[in-house]
């Protein structure tokens, strides 16, 4: 299996085109590619999966990281954008290079690496070249400077990694320069050529706050819920009265076709915004096709997986679905408050905890990115799919306890229900 490596780290230098860079840095500057001051990523070449995505570079943790896909190891890139595509100045980056979280590999790390910056458009010809330099197979940030430079975007391209022939990791990614107040707003300024030199930067220190970003949008529109499934009769009643009570228009399976039990056709899918699954144990293979067409055409989907069994037998049917989004299942291990939420992903940005009763499950990806996690087990993910979103919430988030409303009364369960459909109801990006 990939990533069942432990790592061993190996200690260095840190060399910047073959030079150290000064330490300590002096006070004054910050990180403004941290995705709690609004940067995101705007474009990456691979990325591994669930537990690797690229907006990892840049959300504060060591523990966490971007991986490329296996047999990738050069030619990868990741491209930051500034909060509200603004320029800025910048002079150093700092880099992580490997995860220590979810089994890293220690010669996957980062090694040789590219710094562009663009202050136009994405267009590979607007970047140029500001930084090359190689990491030291270490773990912690390594600050690698320049000469100062405007720029809108920021691209780390992949050189090489210290030579494990399957893919490359790094941990975190750090832009460097005065803090927003002194952003440049306009591309009427003087070239870095023309500018005197600022100090040298120093490692931001700043507290890590909510990151702005778009909000969600209104709740509203259809949501249709397959009623079909184990449990559906009364697994999903209350997370369909708050929905209702959000504004949306709930109708199940049974409501909007002739048999009680109807087939899952385009026809049927077409007229729904967001169309919930909550799991059966089989799909006929026209009806895997339709749902998978559903999403490619601009739909969204929204599987819920909870075991009540807790049998591996039972979440086939989940996975004859879902693996036609790269996308699988298996038996969780673990329950209670969550120890991770996403907080650059608007659904979960403005959550405290989640519950995780006894009936979750785990979800593994190589499209979608974790939302929610117990320890290192993802048990809620979403991602976008051609022109489509789906999410999977692998868990008993959404669903009642025995006719109850346990768990989706629980702490933010509820919140995070109508969070996701309203994300899920959202014109695609793409």
């Amino acid at each position: 299996m990939r990533r069942v490596q432990m790592a061993v780290w190996v200690l260095g230098l840190v060399c910047a085109c073959c030079q150290a860079p000064a330490a300590p840095l002096p006070e004054g500057l910050v990180n403004l590619a941290a995705a709690s001051r609004g940067a995101k990523v705007v474009r990456t070449s691979s990325t591994y999966g669930a537990l690797w995505t690229a907006e990892n570079l840049i959300d504060g943790r060591l523990t966490t990281g971007w991986g490329s896909e296996d047999g990738r190891t050069k030619n990868e890139f990741v491209i930051i954008q500034f909060a509200d595509k603004k320029l800025h100045k910048v002079c150093a980056v700092g880099i992580c290079p490997s995860a220590t979280g979810h089994l890293p590999a220690a010669n996957a790390s980062l090694r040789g690496f590219r710094i562009q910056v663009s202050k136009t458009t994405l267009s590979p010809e607007s970047f140029h070249t500001v930084l090359r330099g190689k990491c030291v197979n270490r773990r912690e940030v390594q600050v690698f400077q320049f000469e100062p430079v405007e720029a809108r975007y920021v691209k780390l391209s992949v050189l090489s990694n210290f030579g494990h022939p399957g893919w490359v990791e790094i941990a975190e990614l750090e832009v460097l320069g005065p803090p927003p107040a002194e952003a440049v707003e306009t591309t009427n300024q003087p070239s870095s050529a023309e500018t005197a030199p600022t100090p040298a930067p120093a490692r931001a220190t700043e507290a890590r706050s909510a990151p702005s970003g778009p909000p969600l949008p209104e709740a509203g529109g259809s949501v249709l819920i397959d009623t079909r499934g184990w449990g559906a009769a009364g697994g999903l009643i209350s997370f369909r009265a708050r929905l209702a009570e959000a504004g949306f228009v709930v109708k199940t399976t049974s409501e909007t076709a002739d048999s009680e039990r109807p087939a899952l056709t385009p026809k049927l899918l077409a007229g729904a915004e967001v169309v919930v699954l909550h799991l059966r144990e089989s799909f006929a293979p026209g009806e895997l096709q339709a749902i998978q067409d559903y999403v490619q055409d601009g739909g969204s989907l929204l599987v819920s997986v909870a075991s009540a069994t807790g049998k591996s037998d039972f979440l086939w049917g989940a996975n004859a679905l879902l693996r036609c989004f790269s996308t699988a299942v298996s038996e969780g291990l673990k329950s209670g408050p969550t120890t991770f939420l996403s907080r650059y992903h608007p659904v979960t940005r403005d959550l405290q905890q989640l519950v995780v009763g006894e009936r979750s499950v785990a979800v593994w990806s190589r499209r979608l990115m974790s939302l929610a996690q117990v320890e290192e087990q993802v048990v809620a993910a979403v991602g976008e799919y051609e022109a489509g979103r789906v999410a999977v919430v692998a868990a008993d988030l959404i669903s009642d306890a025995q006719d109850s409303e346990a768990h989706i009364a629980a702490s933010d369960n509820a919140a995070f229900a109508v969070n996701l459909v309203r994300w899920l109801s959202a014109p695609s990006s793409d």
